[in-house]
């Protein structure tokens, strides 16, 4: 499997993003995209979204 990590100048802005962000589902989109950057695996972001994983696929 490829290595998706992201660097902290990365992990920082998606973090920003995160708090400016209005819409609830532009919100979760992001922080699945930081749990995936940190190394998550999908089934653990569903569980940590409190959403079903066919959801976050």
């Amino acid at each position: 499997m490829l290595d998706y990590r992201l660097d902290k100048h990365e992990l920082a802005e998606l973090r920003a993003a995160h708090r400016a962000a209005w819409d609830v589902r532009e919100a979760y989109r992001i922080n699945a995209v930081i749990l995936f950057g940190k190394g998550r695996a999908p089934a653990d972001m569903a569980d940590a979204l409190l959403i079903d994983p066919d959801t976050l696929r």
